[in-house]
C-alpha cells in the first residue's frame, strides 16, 4: 500500500500559544509531519516536525483546531484548519479542503 501523502498551508501556534499563529508549508507523508516557511522540494526552511507515531494526545478542543502533544518536544502545537471563508479570502480553499478530508 502507498503511503498517504497530504501538503499545504495551515497555522500553527508559535511556542504552544493558541493566541500566537504562522502560517506554515505543511507536508505529510506516512509517519513524517514537516512544516516550512515556504514550499519547496529542499524543504530549507523547515521549521519544525515530527514523527506521528511520537503523538502523546491529540485533541480538537473547537472546531478546525487540532491540539497535539508529541513525545519529546517542549511545547504544544495547536494546528489550525481555515475556515471556508478565511481559505477564499486567502487563495487556500484546495488545501483546506485537502487537509478536511
Amino acid at each position: 500500500m502507498d503511503e498517504l501523502c497530504i501538503e499545504g498551508w495551515l497555522h500553527r501556534s508559535k511556542k504552544g500559544d493558541p493566541t500566537q499563529r504562522e502560517r506554515r508549508y505543511f507536508f505529510s507523508s506516512g509517519f513524517a509531519v514537516e512544516y516550512c516557511k515556504t514550499p519547496g522540494p529542499d524543504r530549507a526552511s523547515r521549521t519544525g516536525k515530527f514523527d506521528l507515531r511520537m503523538v502523546e494526545e491529540l485533541d480538537e478542543p473547537e472546531p478546525g483546531m487540532l491540539f497535539v502533544r508529541v513525545k519529546g518536544k517542549t511545547h504544544p502545537l495547536h494546528v489550525f484548519l481555515p475556515s471556508p471563508m478565511e481559505a477564499l479570502q486567502q487563495g487556500d480553499g484546495a488545501d483546506a479542503k485537502a487537509w478536511r478530508m
